[in-house]
């Protein structure tokens, strides 16, 4: 007697394509989460006024100042418009962020970021602008992470 398994490769091939795909978006979420609490610790910089507060307001803020990130430290919020362009949860609803996946037999590639103007002078510095990484602290922390997202998407898919 001779046993045979008849395996249909192209729905498995598919299956996984889907799977990864699935997973990636789910890695967009945990990155885009990450990458928010990371954008959202307060300054330890230098504080500077930025325009008009009152005497009477409870914070730094409210009197019409911001406490500026310390050099190497991720950048403080002042506007949240770099926090935002960060928000990937929704892929191009926003003219400031991107999120792309491209799923192939062989390959899948996820690629997101920020089009803020300032996002890389202030991940990478400038000659005028020293670096405050917030993309490079936060990719340790990504690779931990990730591996558990894409087995728990990749277990659910193949259950």
């Amino acid at each position: 007697m001779n046993p045979k398994v008849d395996l249909e490769t192209d729905k498995v091939l598919k299956a996984m394509q889907d799977a990864a795909r699935q997973a990636l978006n789910a890695s967009l979420v945990v990155s885009g989460k990450r990458l928010r609490r990371t954008l959202s610790q307060p300054g330890r910089g230098k504080v500077y006024r930025i325009g008009q507060g009152s005497a009477k307001g409870r914070n730094v803020r409210e009197r019409g100042y911001h406490r500026a990130s310390a050099p190497g430290q991720p950048p403080a919020r002042n506007t949240n418009r770099l926090l935002a362009s960060w928000s990937v949860e929704k892929i191009g609803s926003s003219g400031d962020s991107f999120a792309k996946i491209e799923v192939s037999a062989k390959r899948a590639v996820l690629s997101f970021g920020s089009n803020v103007p300032y996002a890389a002078p202030l991940e990478y510095g400038t000659r005028f602008v020293k670096k405050r990484p917030y993309i490079a602290t936060t990719l340790p922390v990504l690779q931990k992470e990730l591996p558990r997202v894409f087995q728990i998407v990749y277990a659910r898919a193949f259950r």
